[in-house]
């Protein structure tokens, strides 16, 4: 019966893996990588008997995220090698495979310079006694209407004017509103833009918190900014988990204290705060 037939199927996958691995590759001291398939829902993969003749097993899954489909790898096998986390998240870019990695920093790295930098606005420069130490990471919260963009423009337009590479990442406003908004402001966004401001826009739920990552990883790698504004968070905490956020957060504060880059960060709180 198709039972039969199965169990000879299955022992005919196990001889021929026994003797391609134990007397081939074995032989010419030779790697082999075995791609199998694994349905959604199954708890073995192929015939189930591929992962116990190996020294090694990494799986790939997809799972849902929203909007969006995360790619989670993990290793539930792999000997001589101790994994320090069995489980990463990756996405596959026109660069290849990348995979969210925490960012490392030297002691020196940690520790704040004496240089600052302007917030863009005078009369706070004169209350944060010259303004903010280069590499602080600034997070300006506010209800909608209190004004967070505008002093993120003022912060990026005036350091970009001084000479720093800016990067603005816009998850919420279109470039042509910003550009005009700081027109209305008086700032010389031309001669900015022109100069060290580059404004980066796309849709964050489009896309997986990783993906999000790794891409202000790269604006950071490449275009090597001084200062950086993310307007906002509120956009990103729209389409992400509490523990996807957090993680994000820390991880760009780690990648901005390891580039000594000043960051503003905005964020929407819908709060009505007594002073």
């Amino acid at each position: 019966g198709l039972g039969d037939v199965y169990k000879r199927q299955v022992e005919g996958t196990r001889v021929f893996l026994h003797t391609m691995l134990g007397r081939f590759i074995k032989a010419y001291n030779s790697t082999a990588l075995l791609i199998a398939e694994k349905a959604i829902g199954a708890e073995k993969i192929g015939y189930g008997i591929e992962e116990f003749v190996v020294d090694g097993v990494i799986v790939l899954r997809y799972q849902s995220f929203g909007e969006v489909t995360r790619r989670v790898m993990e290793i539930p096998k792999m000997r001589r090698k101790s994994i320090e986390k069995s489980r990463y998240e990756y996405v596959i870019t026109q660069d290849g495979i990348e995979f969210l990695a925490v960012p490392e920093l030297m002691r020196e790295e940690m520790e704040y310079t004496l240089e600052k930098v302007t917030t863009g606005i005078e009369k706070l420069d004169q209350m944060l006694d010259g303004g903010l130490y280069r590499g602080v990471n600034v997070l300006i919260v506010g209800m909608t209407g209190t004004g967070k963009t505008t002093f993120s423009l003022h912060f990026a337009v005036a350091n970009a004017i001084q000479g720093r590479r800016v990067a603005y990442l816009a998850f919420e406003e279109p470039m042509d509103q910003l550009i005009r908004a700081t027109k209305n402001y008086g700032m010389p966004i031309e001669e900015a833009l022109r100069s060290n401001l580059k404004i980066f826009t796309w849709v964050p739920e489009s896309k997986t918190p990783v993906y999000t990552f790794l891409k202000i990883k790269k604006i950071i790698e490449e275009f090597k900014p001084e200062a950086l504004v993310v307007d906002s968070l509120t956009a990103l905490r729209q389409h992400m988990d509490e523990k996807e956020l957090v993680k994000m957060i820390r991880y760009l504060n780690l990648l901005t204290k390891a580039n000594r880059i000043t960051a503003y960060f905005t964020l929407n709180e819908e709060t009505n705060y007594e002073v």
